[in-house]
């Protein structure tokens, strides 16, 4: 089964996200995409103007796994937990820093991360099309709990590789992605405020403001380990190297769900 997605990415380029899904049975899948484009003539783009060899050039293609699915509370508490094999990772990176096991905890990291990211995104757009009031209560005060607890328990596992065996390179992986999930907890919690401040009901209030503490205690957090944090709105130079430091912790945190493809020229008699 194929699924198409398309989407404008930046003022420069367009995205078209493909979703295949594999037939488990069958040892070699395969499909073909023929795509067309209809640009009108006042745009000034034809062979001209823009040609093969550049579209080719410009033209990027990517192959990425599906994030596992995780319900927020499986991470939290579950018996088969991302968690318990980043601790795992941790124990045996520690005890025998190998190569190998240098790379299974960066990959269980960003294993871990990739997960929560798409639980906790998830979990929002489901608190979002929840009709029942009562049922959006219980929901936003599990998601607090579960990721106090998911919080909580990654950081615990500092101690486990504050080990003279670990160098500070890889001690320095376990930061980034403390700093990148802080960011995630707070990206999605402010979307979740901002959502429930559009509803004028007196029940969300309490809601709203214990969200908005965890917001305020992850910005002290980052302040507190030197993670960079907004100080001040109107310091574009500042504001915009954290973006940029978001947008490479991101596509970090996502590579090892990125598969290499070979591209090839295709020729029509």
């Amino acid at each position: 089964m194929i699924d198409i997605k398309a989407k404008i990415h930046d003022n420069f380029s367009i995205e078209f996200k493909v979703g295949f899904v594999v037939r488990r049975k069958t040892r070699i899948n395969d499909f073909i995409i023929n795509t067309w484009f209809y640009i009108p003539n006042s745009l000034d783009i034809n062979s001209l103007t823009y040609t093969k060899k550049q579209f080719y050039i410009d033209v990027k293609s990517n192959v990425r796994l599906i994030t596992p699915r995780y319900l927020l509370r499986e991470i939290a508490n579950g018996e088969n937990s991302p968690l318990q094999y980043l601790e795992n990772a941790f124990r045996n990176m520690a005890s025998a820093p190998t190569r190998t096991n240098i790379r299974d905890y960066e990959y269980q990291i960003k294993m871990f991360l990739a997960i929560l990211r798409s639980s906790i995104r998830d979990e929002i757009l489901h608190v979002f099309n929840t009709p029942v009031k009562d049922d959006i209560v219980f929901l936003i005060e599990s998601y607090i709990k579960n990721i106090h607890e998911i919080k909580e328990k990654y950081r615990d596992l500092r101690k486990i590789i504050n080990a003279p065996t670990v160098s500070d390179k890889v001690f320095n992986i376990f930061l980034f992605g403390d700093e990148f999930m802080s960011y995630v907890f707070n990206q999605h919690t402010y979307r979740l405020v901002n959502q429930l401040e559009t509803f004028s009901d007196i029940a969300y209030v309490e809601m709203i403001a214990k969200l908005k503490k965890i917001i305020k205690a992850e910005v002290n957090y980052r302040r507190e380990k030197g993670f960079p944090v907004v100080d001040n709105e109107e310091d574009q130079k500042r504001n915009q190297k954290i973006i940029y430091r978001l947008g490479v912790l991101k596509k970090y945190i996502e590579s090892d769900l990125y598969l290499k493809s070979e591209q090839k020229e295709m020729v029509f008699n």
